[in-house]
């Protein structure tokens, strides 16, 4: 999700419905100016999403990220300035 540029709010806040696969388009929403945006992404990025929402979907959750990896991803990204 790096080299889409999203935020970590953003990437926290995906969700299974937020993918077009077909497309290869990620809908952001709630974005730091509250709209919503479409972010395209390439074939590798592609094959990246889809093996871990093929996983993740296995694990019944909505989100795209787990509570537990989105507090991961804040922490690591350190404070708000």
């Amino acid at each position: 999700m790096y080299t889409l540029g999203l935020r970590v709010g953003e990437i926290t806040r995906l969700c299974h419905q937020d993918v077009d696969r077909d497309r290869r388009l990620l809908v952001i929403r709630e974005t730091k100016f509250g709209k919503s945006r479409l972010v395209p992404f390439g074939p590798k990025v592609g094959e990246h999403i889809e093996a871990y929402l093929t996983q993740r979907i296995t694990w019944g959750s909505p989100m795209i990220l787990s509570s537990h990896s989105a507090m991961a991803i804040k922490h690591l990204s350190g404070p708000r300035l």
